[in-house]
């Protein structure tokens, strides 16, 4: 997703989602819900969408972030 690429941390996501009327509610995992109210987990999209995962990929893209400064 572009708004995953386009951020380098979880609150970068949370702000581009939002400009797409798509909020997260983090539970035990995550969930992604539309401007018509429509929730899907993460999980059921991909397993990297999950919530372990979708920290693993931030924390991949920081780390890399980090080292092309």
């Amino acid at each position: 997703s572009a708004a995953i690429k386009n951020s380098n941390s979880m609150l970068d996501v949370i702000d581009n989602l939002k400009k797409s009327n798509v909020t997260i509610k983090k539970g035990r995992g995550l969930n992604f819900i539309d401007a018509d109210g429509v929730s899907i987990k993460g999980s059921q999209i991909d397993r990297k969408y999950s919530l372990q995962g979708f920290e693993k990929l931030i924390h991949q893209k920081t780390e890399k972030t980090i080292v092309k400064r």
